[in-house]
């Protein structure tokens, strides 16, 4: 059994998780603002899934 996936459908799983990634960094950092790292951690990971979907897009 032989699954043949192209460099597209991968950018487009790996921002779909990352999108997902950054919905749960906000939310986290909304909740609990003490530490501030969580805000430039969010903003990295909307820049990764930008930077994919930039570099292959459908």
């Amino acid at each position: 059994m032989s699954i043949e996936i192209d460099i597209h459908t991968l950018a487009l799983s790996l921002s779909i998780s990352t999108i997902v990634q950054i919905i749960v960094l906000f939310f986290q950092y909304r909740v609990d603002r003490t530490h501030h790292g969580l805000g430039w951690w969010t903003l990295s990971s909307a820049l990764v899934a930008l930077g994919f979907r930039l570099q292959y897009p459908a």
